[in-house]
Formats: C-alpha cells, sequence, structure tokens
C-alpha cells in the first residue's frame, strides 16, 4: 500500500543502515535561521524501501518519550503507511505485536530518494541515497 512510490525489499542491501528512517525525520528540524517555530519537515519520497532490522523493544523504550506522535503520523502516512499510532498510550510495548508494528514504522521504513521541505521557509532539503542533505548554501541564513 505505497501508491506511486517505488519500493525495494532488502535484507543486506548496500543501504541498510544509511537510508533515513521516520526516527531520523522525526528529529530533524530545518537548519535555517530563519526558520524560528521549528516545524516539521514534510517529506516526500520518490524511492523507498523496507530493510528488516534487529528488534530491540529496550531502545523502544527509552525512545519513545522522544517521539513527536503527530509528526510520525503525519511522515507516515505521506509514504503510505497505515495503523500509525496517535501517541505514546497507544502503544503498548509489553504487546510483542504491537512493539513490533511501531519498531517497523520507526526504523524499517527508509526514505532513499525524496525531499524534505521547510513549511516555515519552504526550502527543500533533498535525500539521495538515503542521506538528507540539510547544508545551507553559504547565502542563506
Amino acid at each position: 500500500a505505497f501508491g506511486d512510490i517505488s519500493v525495494k525489499f532488502t535484507s543486506f542491501g548496500a543501504n541498510r543502515d544509511r537510508a533515513m528512517n521516520l526516527l531520523t525525520h522525526n528529529m530533524l528540524i530545518c537548519p535555517r535561521a530563519d526558520a524560528v517555530q521549528k516545524l516539521p519537515l514534510k517529506i516526500k519520497a520518490e524511492e523507498t524501501e523496507e530493510c528488516e532490522r534487529d528488534f530491540n523493544v529496550d531502545f523502544l523504550r527509552n525512545i519513545m518519550s522522544r517521539v513527536d506522535f503527530e509528526v510520525l503520523k503525519v511522515a507516515a502516512e505521506s509514504l503510505g503507511l497505515e495503523n500509525v499510532p496517535l501517541e505514546a498510550s497507544h502503544v503498548d510495548l509489553d504487546d510483542e505485536t504491537q512493539a513490533k508494528a511501531f519498531h517497523h514504522i520507526l526504523l524499517e521504513v527508509r526514505v532513499v530518494k525524496g525531499t524534505l521541505t521547510c513549511q516555515e521557509t519552504g526550502r527543500e532539503f533533498l535525500i539521495s541515497d538515503g542521506i538528507p542533505n540539510m547544508m545551507l548554501n553559504h547565502d542563506e541564513p
């Protein structure tokens, strides 16, 4: 259910640890000085991949309080993912099925090619080979 987005399924591909996942996206903000509200970046994927990662429920417990669930929901829906939890209380990490579904959304769906767009300035940052280029041009604030 990924719509028009190209999807690759890999287990041990070269981009395994390079492609940007939704946890990384959740932590990013626009580096421009004139982006004062620090709104989440909009994500648009041209190519994604699913890459199996080792499941670690303790990691999920530790990261849970840092996840902005509204940002996660919007990003996941833009990638065609469904059943995204709306808040931390909707994820029971003691339930292995729920924990693994949350792990999958955060860590196993990767954006290989696309853009991140600052909602305040409109500045686009390219994602190429799974790496978001957040560098500013020398004339940008």
